[in-house]
Order: structure tokens, then C-alpha cells, then sequence
């Protein structure tokens, strides 16, 4: 970054001073002077191709100046090569235009260049990886603007090219790629695909791209996901002894350690980013008061000699002496870039801290909670023996209070697994419920089969208990009633949300009620269990009775 805004402080006062003059075509007046001189030297047809090189130049600098005056050399680039029909210069300057309105974030601009490129590189059959990063740039700018569906798109646009035109040898570094946009899409199982199909030890190394850096990042986001916690530190450590960029390293096992609930560790990696933040400024503000010493230094020694010299001698010191204070202003510029830097890197600093300060408060509130919730759950257990007791003297009943309380249990535990408190998944819950039970219950070869639609439906644990006990009641009668009676045994659960409200039904294909079976008014356990746990969700219940064919209990809540 200091090379390059000293390249830009020295590069066009040296060409103002060196040449005279402007161009006169009107395409070029939008120009810096600097830039219509070194025209001067290059043939006319050539110039597209010249102010294009002198856009990367600029670009290069990664500055806001940069940024406009590379905008402005590809504009008259492409004007030029569309003028003269030069149709890899025309090809080329979308591509710029397309790259510096994505870095200004101008997205609109950014995605209409972006999409003329693409297309141009389709028409391009000989040039697979130009297509291949076409659509790569389409993918990164609709992921930063959170347009999951056409990141997916591209992503998947990629993919096919990598699959028909790229070598082998590139395979890996396109499926990890497409696996990085899936992981920011929040698109899980798309990324695990796509992660698996990278080979053990692929051997990326940072480039253009920072290709080792996210195959560490994707690696530990793969171990994080699939169960291994424990684990997710490890490839971001083994980068972290090779990547210059340690700063990036330390920031993603700092996340992915608060992700995953290991606070402690995140602190300690806190811990070491503030001090390599401390490190890495005083290492640089050492180096400009050095740089600004060296130039006093040199400025007294030419005072000195023009004091011995004669008037020729003089003006050419002269000139050395404007060169010495052109540097002491771009050191004067740095160190206050540098200090603006260090006090932004110090006010994020903070608001983290306050973050984390935040969430340990949080975490005390859903400890309380999860005691106060579990204190209920246990009560309801004890009632559950209560009632058993009542109705059995034997130990027939241990069985189905066992069930319940796996029930129980299992609510708790998805619970617990989901971190960010937003409630359990029902389709989830409802497959390792029912999976769990006729494991316990039936055999393999009486074992009913069973269905549960996918559906986006979630629930907290205060309602998520009683529903649960209500499938559990449904399901052992199920169990007890119906499967001895039937070789071809089937349970469907259906839920859905419309209307503000949830609907659940659960029917299997058992004899039935009899006929004159009065819900309302029957006084056997299971219902008055059934109905209690339906009071407590505020739910109305529908029982659709078809005496030998089938049963189906039918509850709605309001969907909060």
C-alpha cells in the first residue's frame, strides 16, 4: 500500500514536469495530464490497449483515487475499442468496468458489466476458464448482496464448466470455489458436496486468489458442521504457520471458536489479535518516524553543499531538494493514513469486546432459562408416573414412561444443539422421535413404515414438550393397537403453517374407534393425556374415525 500511493505522489508529478501539454480529442479531456502525455509516446491504434494496462496500474493501487481514474481509463478504452473494432479490448474493458464498479460497490453497474462479459466469454468456446471466471465474478457480486438464488445459479453455472471444459488438475480448486459461495449462501448441504469432492491434501497455495486460506477456512467450516468441534481449529492452525495474511487466519478461528461455544479459546484468540493489531502498528509507525528522520538527515546535508556550490550547482540541488520534500509529504500522508487505521482498528476492538460482553450476559439468561424449563419438564414426568400409577398397579406402565421421557429427553437435547435459541426444527424432531422409539419398541421385521413431510416449521420447548408427548401417546397406540393387526402397518404425519396458523395430523391405518366412541367425553388415559397436552399448546384437536380403515388426530395452534 505505501509503494504504491509513493508510486502515485512521484509517477505524475515527474511526468507533469518532464511533458507539456494536452491531448485535444475530446474522449481523452476526461484524463489526468499525466496520462494524455504518455499517450504521446504510443501509436494511435494502440491507445485502447494502452489506457486499458494504465487502468490495472491504477486499479492496482487500491485507493478510492485509483479506483475513479481506473474507471475513467477502461470508459474511454472501451469507447476507443468499440470506435476501432477491437473486439479483445472491448472484451477486456468490460471486465474492468465490471471489477471496479463491483469494488465500489455499485453493484447495479457492477452486475450489468459483469453479465456482458459473461456473455461475451460464452461466445468464446476455446477459452473454458474465462467462462469459468465470468461466472465466478456473477457468483462473489450477487453473494455480496445476498441474492441466494442467483449465487446458487452461477455456482452451479461453474460447476458445469468445470465439469465439461476444465482439466482435471483444476477440478479441486473449482469445487472448493463453489463450495466457499455455498457456505456464505448458508446453502449446508450444497457445500458439504462440493467440500467432499476435494481430494485430502490438495496443496492450494495463495495467489491472485487466497486459495490455501480458504481451503482452511472451508475445511474447518466442513468439521464444524458435520459434528467434529473439537477439530475446527486444526487446518486454520497448520495455514496459519505459512499464510502472510495471519491477520484474516486469527479473525476466522476467532468466529469459528464463538460458533461452536468455545468461549474460553476465543478469548485467548482475542487475546492474540489485539496484540498482533499493537505489534503490527508500532512495527509500522517505528518505520515512518525512521523514513522522516532519514529524510531531515538528507535535507540538511543538501543545505549544506548548496551553501559550497555556484549558481549551476545550486538550481540542480535545487530540484533534488523539491524530490526530498515530495517524500516528506507522502511519509507526512502515510503516518497519518496509518494513525486514522490504528484508531478505526481500535474502535472495532471495542464494540467486539462489548459483543462478547453481550453474549456472556445472554448465555447467564438461557441458563436460568434451560433450569426453569427443565424444573417444568421433570414435573410433568412425575404427573406422567402419577397418572401411570393410578391406573396400573404392575410395572406394564415403566415401558411407556420410558418412551416419554426419551421424548422428553430428545427435545431437550435439539434444544440444546440449537445455539442461536430460534426453536426446533418439527420435521427433524418428529424422524429421530419416531426412528428412536420403534427401535425401542418393534423389531425389524414388525417395524411400521413411516413418513413425515419436510416442512419449515419450528418450535420452542415450551411447546415443543407437550406436542412431543402427544406424538409419543399417538405412536404408542400405534404401537399397541395396530401392529399386531396389521402386516402392512403406515403412519403419516403431515405438518404445515398457513394462515398464521399450524396444522399437524397424524394418521395411521389401524381398525379405527369403534363407532360409538365419544372423544370428547372418553376418560381413558391416552385421551385425557392427549387432551391435556393439546390445553397447555392451545391447540384444537379433529378426530376423523373410519372404523378397519384408518384414524387421524388433526391439532391447530396459532403459529407465534
Amino acid at each position: 500500500m505505501c509503494r504504491q500511493v509513493l508510486f502515485l505522489f512521484l509517477t505524475i508529478p515527474v511526468f507533469i514536469f518532464l511533458f507539456s501539454g494536452t491531448a485535444k480529442a475530446e474522449t481523452l479531456s476526461r484524463l489526468p495530464d499525466s496520462v494524455q502525455v504518455a499517450l504521446k509516446a504510443v501509436p494511435k491504434q494502440d491507445w485502447d490497449s494502452a489506457l486499458y494496462d494504465i487502468g490495472e496500474a491504477y486499479y492496482a493501487m487500491q485507493s478510492d483515487e485509483g479506483y475513479r481514474l481506473a474507471m475513467e481509463c477502461y470508459t474511454v478504452s472501451l469507447s476507443m475499442a468499440v470506435e476501432r473494432k477491437h473486439d479483445l479490448w472491448i472484451h477486456r474493458s468490460h471486465l474492468g468496468l465490471g471489477t471496479v464498479y463491483d469494488v465500489s460497490n455499485n453493484i447495479e453497474k457492477a452486475i450489468k458489466y459483469y453479465k456482458i462479459y459473461y456473455d461475451e466469454c460464452l461466445q468464446m468456446k476455446d477459452e473454458p476458464m474465462a467462462q469459468f471466471r465470468a461466472a465466478y465474478n456473477l457468483a462473489v457480486v450477487y453473494r455480496k448482496i445476498h441474492n441466494a438464488d442467483s449465487t446458487y445459479k452461477y455456482a452451479m453455472q461453474m460447476d458445469e464448466l468445470s465439469q465439461k471444459s476444465l482439466p482435471l488438475d483444476r477440478h479441486p480448486g473449482a469445487n472448493l470455489l463453489i463450495a466457499d459461495l455455498m457456505w456464505y449462501t448458508e446453502n449446508t448441504k450444497e457445500f458439504i458436496r462440493f467440500f467432499e469432492k476435494i481430494p485430502a491434501n490438495p496443496g492450494f497455495k495463495n495467489g491472485r486468489l487466497p486459495m490455501a486460506r480458504m481451503y482452511a477456512a472451508a475445511f474447518s467450516n466442513y468439521l464444524m458442521i458435520t459434528g467434529h468441534k473439537k477439530d475446527v481449529v486444526k487446518p486454520l492452525l497448520e495455514e496459519l504457520k505459512t499464510t502472510n495474511d495471519s491477520s484474516a487466519i486469527l479473525h476466522i478461528i476467532y468466529t469459528n471458536l464463538c460458533a461452536t461455544g468455545q468461549y474460553k479459546e476465543a478469548c485467548f484468540y482475542q487475546d492474540i489479535i489485539n496484540d498482533f493489531g499493537e505489534r503490527s502498528s508500532r512495527k509500522v509507525f517505528s518505520e515512518m518516524q525512521y523514513r522522516l528522520l532519514n529524510a531531515e538527515n538528507e535535507l540538511k546535508d543538501k543545505k549544506e553543499k548548496l551553501l559550497l556550490g555556484d549558481l549551476t550547482h545550486l538550481q540542480q540541488k535545487n530540484k533534488e531538494m523539491y524530490l526530498a520534500i515530495s517524500l516528506l509529504v507522502v511519509g507526512v500522508g502515510i503516518s497519518f493514513l496509518v494513525a486514522r487505521k490504528f484508531r478505526t482498528k481500535n474502535k472495532l476492538l471495542g464494540a467486539q469486546n462489548e459483543k462478547i460482553l453481550q453474549q456472556k450476559d445472554e448465555m447467564g439468561l438461557m441458563m436460568k432459562e434451560i433450569h426453569h424449563r427443565v424444573k417444568n419438564n421433570l414435573q410433568i414426568i412425575c404427573s406422567l408416573i402419577d397418572l401411570q400409577q393410578m391406573k396400573q398397579s404392575d410395572l406394564k406402565g415403566l415401558d411407556e414412561i420410558q418412551s416419554k421421557m426419551k421424548t422428553i429427553a430428545l427435545a431437550h437435547e435439539l434444544a440444546y444443539e440449537e445455539t442461536q435459541m430460534q426453536g426446533v426444527r418439527v420435521s427433524d424432531y418428529l424422524r429421530r422421535m419416531v426412528e428412536s422409539s420403534l427401535q425401542t419398541f418393534t423389531t425389524v421385521d414388525n417395524r411400521p413404515d413411516f413418513t413425515v413431510n419436510d416442512c419449515d416449521v419450528t418450535m420452542d420447548i415450551s411447546k415443543l414438550i407437550p406436542f412431543a408427548l402427544i406424538v409419543n401417546e399417538l405412536l404408542f397406540n400405534t404401537i399397541k393397537y395396530v401392529l399386531p393387526v396389521r402386516n402392512n402397518c403406515f403412519i403419516s404425519m403431515h405438518c404445515i403453517s398457513e394462515n398464521g396458523k399450524i396444522r399437524f395430523c397424524y394418521e395411521d391405518n389401524g381398525p379405527g374407534l369403534p363407532e360409538d366412541f365419544d372423544v370428547a367425553k372418553a376418560k381413558t388415559l391416552g385421551m385425557r393425556l392427549i387432551k391435556g397436552f393439546a390445553r397447555q399448546m392451545d391447540a384444537s384437536m379433529e378426530v376423523t374415525n373410519r372404523p378397519g380403515q384408518a384414524l387421524k388426530f388433526c391439532f391447530i395452534w396459532a403459529n407465534q
